[in-house]
């Protein structure tokens, strides 16, 4: 069990990113290359969400890497990005586990505090993270109650105030899907990672992190619902996702440019 410490509301300045995964259905992208350094409009895919939560005041980064782990440590050096923390987990079990594993590697880095969790395959805008940054809650996720839902969404359900109660892919029905950012104070952030320690103990490693989640929730944990608006995120799987990403990128570029124009 990880210590207790006093619950905080305030915007954690902490983020875990997961960037271990090989990202097979990207391919041949990613034979050369982790998933994370794929470019969309130019930039790599990690660049472009270190600098969304840079913007919102997330300055201390633990990332979980594997698959061509030297890759991403290199390209952050020639970004010459400042965060003021920095700490970097190997998961060198990569290519038999899945994000539960790479979460537990780095639970001792989370101690005492809050932190975002978030994947490093997902392209979302600044403003987006910004609602989940700010909003009043111990516990929250962003959420699109807009899209599709298929079978490889990471579903949500909700009680009768809109709280989160269930997260799963195998959920028969959902109102919504998780975009894959996770926010957490000390406590509720605690209890989380005591659950990826004990499903660790269980031997789920190609178990996802939402496994623990869910079981929280089941327990009568509940999480914010903060909703993210369509065609401001994707998580980027496959090739269709990749060029869904490009038209958002390019779009969110063009309201950035008319932005500063009506400023100006």
């Amino acid at each position: 069990m990880l210590p207790h410490s006093a619950p905080d509301r305030r915007a954690p300045r902490r983020a875990l990113i997961l960037a271990a995964g090989v990202g097979r259905r990207l391919h041949p992208h990613t034979l050369t290359r982790p998933k994370c350094l794929v470019e969309v409009g130019g930039v790599p895919l990690l660049r472009l969400l270190l600098s969304a939560l840079h913007e919102n005041g997330v300055d201390e980064w633990v990332i979980v890497t594997g698959y061509r782990a030297n890759m991403i440590r290199e390209a952050l050096d020639r970004w010459k990005l400042r965060p003021h923390i920095l700490r970097w987990v190997d998961n060198a079990r990569f290519e038999t586990t899945n994000t539960l594993y790479s979460v537990a590697l780095a639970t001792q880095l989370l101690a005492h505090r809050g932190f975002v969790l978030i994947n490093a395959d997902l392209w979302v805008e600044a403003s987006e993270l910004h609602k989940l940054m700010t909003v009043d809650a111990s516990h929250a996720v962003l959420v699109d109650t807009d899209v599709a839902l298929d079978e490889e969404a990471m579903k949500v359900n909700v009680d009768d105030r809109g709280r989160i109660v269930a997260i799963s892919k195998q959920l028969g029905r959902g109102v919504g899907e998780s975009i894959g950012a996770y926010r957490f104070d000390s406590a509720t952030g605690r209890r989380f990672l005591d659950r990826v320690s004990h499903a660790i103990t269980e031997e789920r490693f190609q178990d996802y992190y939402e496994y623990a989640l869910d079981e929280l929730y089941r327990e009568g944990m509940t999480a914010e619902l903060v909703r993210a608006a369509s065609r401001r995120w994707v998580e980027v799987d496959d090739h269709r996702d990749l060029e869904r990403a490009r038209v958002c990128v390019a779009a969110a570029r063009r309201r950035s440019r008319a932005s500063a124009n009506e400023l100006a």
